[in-house]
């Protein structure tokens, strides 16, 4: 028989991985480690996932939906990965999206620039499906994603304006 402290605890809901992610975009220069990181996600349960060839793009699509997790390479052109970190974290709306570095470098220099510039986990491709559950799994909140379209509407003269900015034009 289950005690009373049991029988009176609240059942604490499990949401699954795609549940607790809601989108994912994963920005990578390259196509093949795009439809890579895409199938392994797939295999997680995770089927909303778009993508990005380059950080410019990226934050166009970030500042046009919002996502539960991002998944970036470090090395791209002509902006990298950190410029994209960097970018998320000075936008306000979009500053505590989960990040994830990815990278083929072991360069221990990347791991302590990217926590500097705010990221919340790094990855070294490449990487297995369990190695990316479990990074998603460290920086993701464990309640489910609710994309609440109150709170992020923009207007196009805003997003117009964050793509100037990371761009560099004015």
């Amino acid at each position: 028989m289950a005690s009373r402290a049991e029988a009176s605890s609240p059942t604490v809901p499990s949401f699954t991985l795609a549940e607790r992610a809601g989108a994912v975009l994963v920005v990578d220069d390259s196509a093949t480690m795009r439809t890579v990181v895409r199938r392994i996600l797939n295999q997680l349960g995770v089927e909303n996932v778009l993508d990005a060839p380059d950080a410019a793009s990226a934050f166009t699509i970030m500042n046009q939906k919002p996502f539960g997790v991002v998944i970036c390479d470090v090395q791209m052109e002509p902006h990298s990965g950190f410029h994209l970190l960097r970018a998320v974290r000075e936008t306000p709306e979009i500053t505590e999206t989960p990040f994830v570095m990815m990278t083929a470098s072991l360069d221990a220099k990347n791991v302590e620039v990217a926590r500097h510039r705010g990221a919340d986990a790094y990855i070294l491709k490449p990487f297995s499906a369990d190695a990316l559950r479990q990074k998603m799994e460290q920086v993701l909140p464990m309640g489910r994603y609710v994309e609440a379209a109150e709170l992020v509407a923009l207007t196009p003269q805003v997003v117009d304006r964050r793509v100037r900015t990371f761009s560099g034009s004015r």
